[in-house]
């Protein structure tokens, strides 16, 4: 693959005993795809599929009225924020991928929360960290 910030790449021919190795447009590699415009627009959108898949494959529990709000809290916290946000640190984040990125997390504490996106819900009310009683 040839990674370039122009939209029209050169062909790399790289040979390995004799055999031509396939250049291709994007890879994974550790979990984290690599496309040859060198952008992050794919990779964000493919971590917040795979977010919401996970939250569906907990969402009993991430729903249930039974557990405490804290510890679904910090569930979301350590299974799908780290989920959505692996390999952030090498993203060059837009204000249109930071907006898709905010709605995403509004979309994983709505569902939550039971709240319909039909609901008016202010934003504040989500960012509030849930009280935890008996611990100061």
């Amino acid at each position: 693959m040839v990674i370039s910030k122009s939209l029209n790449t050169l062909p790399c021919n790289v040979t390995v005993n004799g055999d031509k190795l396939e250049q291709v447009d994007q890879f994974s590699y550790l979990g984290s795809l690599i496309t040859q415009d060198s952008r992050c627009d794919k990779e964000i959108k493919r971590r917040i599929g795979i977010s919401k898949k996970v939250f569906h494959s907990m969402e009993k529990v991430l729903t249930s009225r039974s557990i405490n709000m804290c510890t679904k809290m910090r569930l979301l916290k350590c299974y799908l924020w780290s989920t959505l946000l692996y390999e952030c640190e090498s993203w060059i984040i837009s204000k249109t991928m930071e907006s898709q990125l905010e709605a995403a997390e509004m979309w994983l504490l709505r569902r939550m929360l039971r709240i319909a996106w039909t609901d008016k819900v202010s934003k504040i009310k989500f960012f509030k960290e849930p009280t935890r009683q008996g611990i100061s």
